[in-house]
């Protein structure tokens, strides 16, 4: 049963009972009074969140002039049939309209009282039934024609009841425990493989990191060492340049003569022709520039002359050896 907020005057609640409860009003009435005192002693307050007094009323009551006896009292009339218009207080009586009862409070008293009142109609009809209905009249008189569900005997049932109930309440809290529990370890291992995951990844960026770093570094030194070769060469480089006025286009046609005819200093092509360094250059010379002067031959032929070389003349090739 779902407990309500907010509050209800006393004298409205046996008007709710018609529409939502399924006991008789009367009856209803009768076990609450009975369920409240057996909960309480006489002159009991009632605290003022369960229930308290406001606007006019016939008596000046303080907050905690109400008493749960007195409550009680007032359902004792309306299970008697009678519909009171006051209720007893510690200073004196009070309308029953000024009475404000929570709903929390009376929704509770009501489901027990309820469960009291079926346990007290089934032991009721139980001793009925067992009952004589012939010969012993005596016995037959003796039926009770009403038993509260506060009485022992319905008391002793209802414990057994709660007891039932609250192991059944207990077992169905550990099965949600056990299920939250392997709900929370299933979570758990997600996560300790989404973490083991996670970890990989950043391994395997810390490694990838790792490569691009050395291999920045490798890469700034070879462009430290190709800085320092052009720096090295700076003067070829101008030298080389057609757009440098101090550029000497002579000396340009040696170097550029220089790289064909060796293959950028790997080839010594006087040693692998068998032809001499002059006639080379005049080759040279002849193709790109058209026929040249015997002047401008041999200053060429001077001027690109390596070591080996520098004696002039047609060179043999190397004798090849015999197998």
């Amino acid at each position: 049963m779902e407990l309500r907020a907010g509050r209800i005057a006393l004298s409205q609640i046996v008007d709710e009972w018609l529409e939502h409860q399924p006991l008789n009003p009367r009856l209803l009435a009768t076990e609450l009074a009975e369920l409240i005192r057996s909960l309480s002693k006489p002159g009991t307050l009632l605290p003022a969140d369960c229930a308290l007094l406001v606007g006019p009323s016939d008596v000046q009551a303080k907050p905690d002039a109400l008493t749960l006896w007195g409550i009680a009292e007032y359902f004792d009339a309306l299970g008697q049939g009678r519909t009171p218009s006051t209720v007893a207080t510690t200073q004196g009586r009070a309308r029953a309209s000024a009475v404000l009862v929570a709903r929390y409070w009376i929704d509770r008293l009501v489901k027990e009282a309820t469960d009291r009142a079926l346990i007290a109609n089934g032991l009721m009809h139980s001793m009925t039934a067992s009952a004589p209905t012939q010969g012993n009249t005596a016995l037959a008189q003796n039926s009770p024609q009403f038993i509260s569900g506060s009485d022992p005997t319905c008391l002793a049932i209802r414990e057994h009841q709660q007891r039932a109930e609250g192991e059944h309440t207990a077992s169905q809290q550990l099965d949600t425990e056990r299920t939250a529990r392997h709900n929370a370890e299933l979570k758990a291992q997600s996560l300790k493989e989404a973490l083991i995951g996670r970890d990989t990844q950043l391994q395997q960026i810390a490694e990838e990191k790792e490569h691009w770093r050395r291999a920045l570094i490798e890469e700034r030194r070879r462009t430290t060492q190709l800085q320092a070769v052009l720096d090295q060469y700076a003067g070829i480089v101008a030298f080389m340049n057609p757009d440098n006025p101090l550029s000497p286009p002579e000396g340009r046609r040696l170097v550029s003569a220089w790289c064909d005819l060796t293959e950028n200093g790997t080839l010594d092509l006087v040693t692998d022709t068998g032809i001499g360094l002059k006639v080379h250059c005049q080759r040279w010379l002849d193709q790109h520039f058209g026929q040249s002067l015997n002047s401008v031959v041999s200053r060429f032929t001077w001027a690109l002359g390596w070591p080996a070389r520098k004696r002039g003349g047609a060179v043999a090739r190397y004798p090849e050896k015999k197998m």
